[in-house]
């Protein structure tokens, strides 16, 4: 006959294994002689450390600059008259939400944590946008992308439901007719896709590791006190950014 025994004091095993461990060294150590023994403990040296993103912030600000060229103009939805079009995107972690003009000006943009209840989000938008719209504006057609997409699709009747990489694709070629590499950092994966002959060739996805991508960053930085803007300045300036890569997000957020 089989049994499981549960002691009672199983939760204090390991706790109890190390008091018995200490109770057999014949070692004595005062107070005094501990704080000896850890300052003359030798730094152990940081592996996978790499080169500083920007060696000057002269640097930073050429390359910042050179990246806000590419901006989507915005206009005023409380004045705006004829029809819009709606990009939903619910993603593993975020929603995003923009609502478009014929002209292609932003009239309307929302981004937040999904909290774990994406649907209510969505909902509670959809009504603010419909409220500024009143009777001026009417909304077309509707595309929603990510994880979500399904979920959505069904829930709130949206037109189109499309892959996110269709829709990444389709925004950076908005911007650079040419473009033939993107990299789409998504709260648990991260996507790479090569372009050519105007359609994605390939595709390389992190595997089960989710280190490196936008829920790890966040969680990582809030356990050292941090926003995940001002971890971001710290990696930005950093002179000797570690790889964050070469290590298991579970550990490194444990």
């Amino acid at each position: 006959k089989e049994e499981a025994i549960f002691p009672e004091l199983a939760p204090y095993f390991v706790a109890l294994g190390s008091a018995y461990f200490a109770d057999t060294t014949e070692e004595i150590f005062d107070y005094d002689g501990v704080v000896n023994l850890l300052s003359q403990k030798k730094e152990k040296k940081v592996e996978h450390l790499v080169n500083p993103l920007f060696t000057s912030e002269e640097e930073f600000e050429t390359f910042f600059k050179r990246h806000q060229k590419v901006t989507v103009p915005t206009r005023d939805i409380t004045t705006y008259s004829g029809k819009a079009y709606l990009g939903l995107d619910s993603g593993s972690t975020t929603i995003k939400v923009v609502l478009l003009d014929e002209d292609e000006n932003i009239l309307y943009r929302y981004y937040s944590s999904s909290k774990g209840n994406p649907v209510s989000l969505f909902l509670e938008q959809l009504k603010k946008i419909r409220e500024l719209c009143g009777d001026r504006i009417e909304i077309v057609s509707s595309t929603v992308t990510g994880y979500g997409e399904e979920l959505m699709q069904v829930a709130f009747g949206v037109d189109i439901g499309i892959v996110e990489t269709i829709a990444h694709y389709t925004a950076a070629k908005h911007f650079n007719p040419d473009v033939d590499f993107i990299i789409d950092i998504g709260g648990q994966d991260i996507k790479c896709f090569h372009i050519k002959d105007g359609a994605i060739d390939s595709i390389v996805l992190n595997e089960a590791c989710s280190s490196g991508c936008g829920s790890f960053l966040e969680t990582f930085a809030k356990s050292l006190g941090y926003s995940t803007q001002d971890f971001a300045k710290k990696a930005i300036f950093s002179k000797s950014p570690a790889e964050l890569g070469s290590r298991c997000t579970v550990f490194m957020n444990s």
